[in-house]
Order: C-alpha cells, then structure tokens, then sequence
C-alpha cells in the first residue's frame, strides 16, 4: 500500500512540474508572439502613413506649376500651387490631373495658378501652428496661411474623425528651384525589444526613405 502512495505522490509531482513547464513555455511564446505581432502593426501603419503622405505629394508635385516651403510657426510645410484647370477623378475637393489652360505661339502649354495645397504637421486637431506628428493637406486659392476650415478632410481624416496620417519622426523637404525638384525624407525613430521581445533592453528601429519629384513648371 505505501508503494503505490509513493508511486501516486511521485506520479502527481511530475504532472505538477510537467505542467508548470508547459504553461511557462505558453506564456512565453504568447509574450514572444504578442509583442511581435505588436511590433509589426506599429510597423506597418507607420509604413502606410508614410506611402499615403508621398503619395499625395508626388501627385501634388508633379501636377504643379510652382513648388516651395513655408514656416507654420517655424514648422516646414509643403506648397505646391496647381493650375487652374484640372480634373478631380475622385471627386475629394483635389486635382488629381492638371490641364494646361491654352498654348501659346511656340505650342507650348500655358497655366493659371490657383489651388495652393499645403502639406504640414500639427495636432490631432490639424491646427496649423500646433505641435503634433500628424499630417494634413489644405487647400486654398491664395498665398495665405492655411486655417483648421481649409482642411481637405477626405484625405485628412478617417471618416470616424481620427486623423489618417501619423509619422512617429521627421519629414523633411529639399526643393531646387533651377531643377524643379522636390526631394522628400521621411525618417521614424520608433524602438522595440532586444533578444525577441523578452530582453527589459531596447534598440531604434527606424525607417529612412527618400523620394524624389519633378514639378511641370509654370509659363
């Protein structure tokens, strides 16, 4: 009788310690796969802020007739000045593809200024002037400094009113006028874990892109 005690008190320390190790095991490959998983969303939407922010831009740009920068209360914005005749294929307030308003006696194509569209960062209110990662497009018809009601809000925000574009970094512009090109860098510095997420140490993970335009030029 004292044997197979001895066999049920053994038998039941090793399922103790058999589970232990395997509940221990789980926990730290649910912690493994959670903070990955974590660290791979973050990821990707700063990468698919970063490709709609270009997007924008390079459409921007390559439609326009003048291209510059201007300080928002010492914050660099994007202005790109798009011709007067242009057509809205999707119907979001912005031309998307330009059109020359007539041809002058070499044949050459002529342009009227009108759409001034700024690019900026500001808070999640779009305040131009504010602090903040978020980016915005505003669009007037003049050289003044756009306000929170020249928003293009089918680009700006999602329809729950959250903003759409968010960079976790820096974005800065290099215009040369003498070629008529934009250059455009975005750079992240976000961080995550050492040794696959279960190290206290941490280490930048950082996205550096760079992107090029020309603009058409104005005559």
């Amino acid at each position: 009788m004292s044997t197979r005690r001895g066999s049920t008190l053994i038998e039941m320390t090793l399922a103790l310690v058999l589970t232990a190790l395997i509940v221990g095991t789980a926990s730290t490959l649910y912690s493994f796969v959670a903070i990955r998983t974590a660290d791979a969303v973050s990821r990707f939407s700063t990468l698919q802020s970063s490709t709609t922010l270009v997007s924008a831009m390079r459409v921007a740009c390559m439609g326009a007739v003048r291209v510059e920068t201007k300080s928002i209360s010492g914050k660099t914005a994007l202005v790109c000045t798009l011709p007067k005749e242009g057509i809205d294929r999707d119907a979001d307030g912005f031309q998307d593809y330009t059109q020359p308003d007539a041809t002058d006696k070499m044949l050459r194509e002529t342009y009227s200024r009108n759409q001034r569209v700024w690019f900026y960062s500001a808070d999640a209110l779009g305040l131009p002037g504010s602090t903040g990662s978020f980016w915005f497009m505003a669009i007037r018809t003049d050289d003044t400094t756009p306000t929170v009601s020249d928003i293009n809000r089918d680009w700006s925000f999602w329809q729950a009113g959250q903003p759409r574009v968010s960079i976790p970094g820096t974005v800065t512009f290099t215009v040369v006028t003498s070629s008529q090109l934009v250059r455009v860098r975005l750079q992240t510095a976000t961080s995550e874990p050492e040794d696959g997420g279960l190290a206290t140490s941490r280490r930048p993970a950082r996205l550096d892109l760079n992107h090029r335009f020309h603009w058409r030029g104005a005559m």
